[in-house]
């Protein structure tokens, strides 16, 4: 019950938010360079440290590696709400 209290809808972002938010991601794939990633799941934010491995523009995917564990991790685009 608590948990369903402390959920959150998803963030709407604005095109110009999605456009920098593309732009570090591409970045960091070029670069490898590490990017603190915060994600939408489930209702709660996420916050992961990666580097971005592959972008898929056709599925609208990201492959990522974490920096801790160094596990491949992928996320939908619209599910990625900021990049630092």
């Amino acid at each position: 019950m608590i948990q369903e209290q402390t959920k959150i809808p998803r963030p709407i972002l604005t095109q110009d938010a999605k456009e920098r938010i593309e732009n570090k991601l591409l970045i960091s794939y070029l670069g490898e360079e590490e990017v603190l990633l915060t994600y939408y799941k489930d209702g709660y934010l996420y916050k992961n440290y990666i580097t971005v491995a592959d972008i898929n523009p056709l599925n609208k995917t990201i492959t990522c590696t974490d920096v801790v564990f160094h596990n491949q991790r992928m996320f939908k685009f619209g599910d990625v709400v900021e990049v630092e």
